[in-house]
């Protein structure tokens, strides 16, 4: 009974992480996409308030494109509404996620080898901080 029981276990964990690489849970950390940006497909976690106090005499909070949304639970729509607020201002190298999980805030970092811009979204969709480096 325990070897049936040992080989039925071992044939449900074989299968679970079959089904977890067909999905890409246990992909890359990160990709590189045609321009060459490399985009980290992990998202670390911050303090929003932190980041905003830290970052207040440079930080931008208002004349936003983003001003009203639909919501943003995840990764994916935090990158898209990101982009639309992005400045254009230099060729960025890297794409960072990061999320408050207290204060439902995503960032969003553009990174080139000397400047960074961080686009702070709350979970409404909204942007409320932009900070240029």
């Amino acid at each position: 009974m325990k070897k049936i029981i040992s080989v039925l276990l071992v044939v449900i964990m074989l299968f679970s992480f079959a089904a977890c690489k067909e999905k890409g849970d246990l992909g890359k950390q990160t990709t590189t996409n045609a321009q060459g940006v490399v985009e980290y497909n992990t998202v670390a976690s911050f303090d929003y308030s932190d980041f905003a106090e830290e970052n207040a005499e440079k930080a931008i909070t208002d004349g936003f494109k983003v001003t009203s949304g639909k919501g943003c639970n995840d990764k994916k729509v935090a990158k898209t509404i990101a982009q639309q607020e992005f400045s254009g201002d230099f060729a960025y190298t890297a794409v960072k996620l990061f999320y408050d999980r207290t204060e439902g805030i995503w960032r969003v970092s553009y990174i080139s080898d000397t400047k960074q811009e961080h686009i702070c979204i709350d979970e409404t969709g909204k942007t409320i901080l932009i900070v240029k480096e």
